[in-house]
């Protein structure tokens, strides 16, 4: 995605109908929720057994972390502080991250409208 930060602008289409187009920095910044990401093991274990979680909109494998899109992260998290769901993983960290354009692309290509304001048009 790194030749997609060099454009002046970038558009998301989906079965003929344009989502949003603008520069990629407005779209990273077309984000309402926050982006967590946690570092956990086993890695892959966890990322099969998140993706099931109702609260999350979706789990993706970054860089050896796991980065969650959920409509409210800071509930979630604090949430899982005090009472960790899953005694088979063990939590190492977390993190809050800025979206890349990895982000706006899974987000809209997977429709987690929950995690997006309004359409970037």
């Amino acid at each position: 995605m790194d030749e997609v930060e060099r454009c002046t602008e970038v558009g998301f289409i989906e079965s003929g109908r344009l989502l949003a187009k603008a520069s990629p920095r407005a779209l990273k910044s077309s984000f309402r929720a926050r982006l967590l990401e946690i570092d956990v093991e086993p890695l892959m274990p966890a990322l099969v057994r998140l993706r099931d979680q109702p609260e999350l909109l979706g789990v993706s494998l970054r860089s050896g972390s796991l980065r969650l899109y959920a409509k409210e992260p800071e509930k979630l998290m604090a949430r899982w502080r005090e009472n960790w769901p899953f005694p088979d993983l063990r939590l190492l960290g977390e993190r809050w991250v800025e979206p890349d354009m990895e982000d706006v692309f899974t987000a809209y290509s997977q429709g987690y409208d929950g995690v997006l304001k309004k359409s970037v048009l």
